[in-house]
């Protein structure tokens, strides 16, 4: 079966890993930016 998860969050994500471990064919579609670790500035991070 063709199963398509909206948003990738810790719910989408758990989703379609388990979908797609049972034999279904998974697609998941996400609307934010990809997680950037080194490359996002977080303006408030270092502020006192």
């Amino acid at each position: 079966m063709k199963v398509i998860v909206v948003g990738s969050g810790a719910g989408g994500a758990t989703a379609a890993r388990e979908l797609q471990a049972r034999g279904h064919q998974v697609t998941v579609l996400e609307a934010g930016e990809g997680f950037k670790p080194f490359t996002r500035r977080i303006g408030w991070a270092h502020s006192v």
